[in-house]
């Protein structure tokens, strides 16, 4: 695309013409080199359309425009779902199960938007693993004892920006027992509200670890804490490599370097920035 291609042609016949021809692509993590890689987006992806809800099997999904599902998304296998720039996809929950993962990818540009916006449960929730590999995830609960993002195993971030958040009376994330969440790049914002044993920034069941190795983490709970704390808590560090700062606030104003040993217990933490 607006590059200068040479071909060379050693067969007998005279060449006419050449046609060239686009192909859509979007950017996936590659695990080998480290950073996030173009891929040709599949021709028998299926294109999400206006629904009043939606069952997604195992498969690819594409969202090209504005479109909305007035009801929940149930996935009852893994899915990819591809967001194209400028487009959006709004639901008012996604759901599968706890052996189902959902991989969530944008483009070049980044300006494709997922925004779930949810009044009984979790946003999106259950799920084995969910990554995210670019454009913009809107998450938000006014459930009392839910939040933004809940019940993930193992949730990647690689680029784009994630808000997480209730707006009433819970988490803004919550990761299962053992689980972990995994900042390659991009923003991650996690939001909890309120005074329930699960309003927290983020939290989660025993031996959860969160683990920056670039981009930024913002958590916060201007009622309690970012981090849920104690012997089942959750574990903050930075990965290998990562030279980014640990700051911590008590009015997400004026924040200080942390260069303790312990994940804070302040109202808000903030990471790399």
């Amino acid at each position: 695309e607006g590059d200068a291609v040479t071909l060379t042609y050693g067969g007998r016949l005279k060449v006419k013409g050449v046609n060239a021809v686009l192909v859509p692509t979007y950017l996936k993590w590659d695990a080998t080199q480290q950073t996030l890689v173009e891929a040709e987006i599949p021709a028998k992806a299926t294109k999400v359309v206006n629904a009043t809800k939606a069952k997604w099997k195992a498969g690819t999904y594409l969202v090209e425009g504005d479109v909305t599902i007035n009801g929940d998304i149930q996935l009852t296998g893994n899915v990819n779902l591809i967001i194209k720039d400028g487009a959006k996809l709004t639901a008012k929950q996604v759901y599968a199960s706890n052996n189902i993962s959902l991989n969530i990818y944008g483009q070049s540009n980044g300006s494709g938007e997922l925004n779930v916006v949810c009044s009984s449960g979790n946003a999106i929730s259950t799920m084995s693993e969910l990554n995210i590999h670019g454009c913009k995830v809107i998450a938000s609960s006014s459930s009392t004892g839910n939040g933004g993002i809940g019940a993930i195993g193992t949730l990647n971030v690689y680029d784009g920006s994630v808000d997480a958040k209730n707006t009433y009376n819970g988490y803004g994330i919550y990761i299962n027992q053992n689980g972990s969440l995994n900042i390659y790049g991009g923003q991650v914002k996690a939001e909890g509200k309120g005074t329930t044993t699960l309003s927290y920034g983020i939290t989660g069941s025993s031996g959860v670890t969160v683990t920056v190795y670039g981009g930024k983490l913002w958590a916060g709970c201007a009622d309690k804490t970012a981090f849920k704390s104690g012997t089942s808590g959750i574990t903050l560090k930075k990965g290998e490599g990562f030279t980014g700062t640990i700051q911590t606030s008590s009015d997400d104003s004026t924040y200080n370097t942390y260069s303790g040993t312990n994940t804070p217990t302040t109202k808000y933490v903030r990471v790399g920035y």
